[in-house]
């Protein structure tokens, strides 16, 4: 895979692409992943609805680009899938989340709304 180069790196951001087609989803992704590679050792976050949906998309992306009938990316590394709830517990840092929350993990349902 050849490296991001200035013609081809977007640069950081945040890009929202919802469906309800996870094939469809996951071949943009493969896509977008091929088109600008994250550097060495840079992550990529990607935000899931569920934990089952993580496992789907990371074994997905582990698929050989060859594979016939679900062609992924070849490698499923430096991928940080998490949950909404999980990145926002980390993305605000502790002044926004309540003290039951920092104690426990964002996954629990202690650290819900309403929880």
């Amino acid at each position: 895979m050849p490296a991001a180069t200035e013609g081809n790196n977007p640069g950081t951001g945040l890009a929202i692409v919802h469906g309800n087609r996870l094939e469809v989803l996951r071949e943009l992704l493969v896509h977008w992943l091929h088109r600008h590679p994250p550097a060495v050792l840079e992550n990529e976050t990607l935000l899931v609805q569920s934990n089952g949906i993580a496992q789907w998309l990371r074994l997905a992306l582990a698929n050989p680009p060859d594979a016939a009938d679900q062609p992924g990316y070849g490698i499923a590394a430096a991928l940080d899938i998490q949950l909404p709830s999980a990145f926002l517990c980390r993305l605000s840092g502790p002044c926004w989340v309540p003290t039951r929350c920092r104690a426990s993990p964002p996954t629990t349902r202690s650290c819900s709304p309403g929880g």
